[in-house]
């Protein structure tokens, strides 16, 4: 009984290597030279297969590794969104603990305001707060500005109200106001935010929102205040800001 296996050399007996064949460009070999010939076949055949395998793995390990660099490289890139969108949660969370240590009473009147005088309070706070001047200071300058303006948001039908919520304002922005901590302000900015939110209609209010915003360029460039105040209405009013390329 005897074992063998052909392959493109010939015939090799495993149980007795010198009965083994081999065909060698056309001449039939017998004996040790074709046992030979078949053992340093197969130890070619192992090295290639061999190094089939390290090429195989080298591919795979590439091809994971590039899997790996696209997602490090879209994690790199939704990181600065990703701090910021953090950024965000907390402050506004500390912006609802502060809005619970507002005056209650100045802002409870304001439940009870008209659309058009929400929109003259937010306008005047705007301009107003955000370079920390008092709301009544700027109500002649944002009547000549809005009069002058081109935008074709609903600021001309406000300008009657803004005597009677500059006091209001006024008020409101004195009461526990520190110079050094944009806080309460920003508090006071969710507050009118959230008011606007249930008294403007919410198709009207982004247009009016960047009417605003206009008019406080008018004055020169924003504030770090005001940038914050705007994010921050946005937030609370249920808006998003988003930024679009010329």
């Amino acid at each position: 009984m005897t074992v063998s296996t052909r392959n493109e050399l010939g015939t090799f007996n495993w149980v007795k290597p010198n009965r083994s064949s081999v065909k060698l460009l056309g001449v039939q070999v017998r004996g040790k030279n074709a046992a030979y010939a078949h053992a340093a076949y197969l130890v070619l055949t192992a090295v290639a297969a061999f190094i089939q395998m390290l090429i195989a793995v080298a591919l795979t390990l590439a091809q994971w590794g590039w899997q790996l660099l696209q997602l490090i490289w879209r994690l790199a890139l939704a990181t600065p969104y990703g701090l910021e969108v953090l950024r965000r949660k907390l402050r506004n969370r500390q912006i609802r603990r502060t809005q619970m240590g507002l005056n209650s009473n100045v802002a409870a009147s304001f439940e009870d305001w008209s659309e058009m005088k929400v929109i003259a309070a937010i306008a005047l706070a705007f301009i107003a707060w955000g370079r920390g001047r008092d709301a009544r200071a700027e109500i002649s300058w944002l009547k000549m500005a809005v009069a002058a303006s081109s935008e074709p948001a609903d600021l001309p039908s406000c300008l009657p109200y803004l005597s009677d919520v500059a006091g209001p304002l006024s008020q409101w922005h004195r009461s526990d106001t520190l110079l050094d901590d944009p806080l309460p302000i920003l508090a006071r900015t969710a507050t009118l935010a959230e008011l606007a939110a249930r008294q403007v209609p919410a198709d009207r209010l982004p247009a009016l929102l960047l009417s605003i915003d206009d008019l406080v360029l008018q004055q020169g460039p924003k504030t770090r205040l005001q940038e914050q105040m705007l994010t921050v209405f946005c937030d609370f009013a249920g808006l998003r800001l988003q930024e679009t390329s010329n």
